[in-house]
């Protein structure tokens, strides 16, 4: 919905557009996580690739849950892209790790 509004005004949604809307998305409680998906595959099928930024704003949904399993298959995937870990992408899986209970996971 958000991505048609932009393009309906001529816009066309970059890395910095899907990287501001899932920051947005990872702050609601209701539906985010599907509306996060959504707004992801929509984005890669306009061929914008992920950064680090996006990497690091997904794996935000998956602490409240502690989804290890769903993180990590995140991760892999953007990996796979060509996207970078950092500090701050450590930090995000360390709280799931956390937060799912798994100190091995941690280390």
């Amino acid at each position: 919905r958000e991505l048609a509004a932009l393009e309906e005004a001529g816009l066309a949604p970059d890395v910095f557009t899907l990287n501001a809307l899932l920051n947005c998305l990872s702050k609601t409680k209701s539906k985010g996580v599907e509306h996060a998906s959504e707004a992801f595959e929509k984005m890669a099928a306009r061929g914008v690739k992920p950064n680090t930024v996006t990497l690091n704003t997904l794996l935000k949904f998956f602490v409240p849950s502690g989804d290890l399993k769903g993180a990590r298959a995140c991760v892999e995937r953007l990996k796979v892209q060509g996207v970078q870990l950092d500090v701050i992408t450590s930090n995000t899986l360390l709280s799931i790790c956390a937060r799912a209970g798994d100190a091995r996971g941690a280390q």
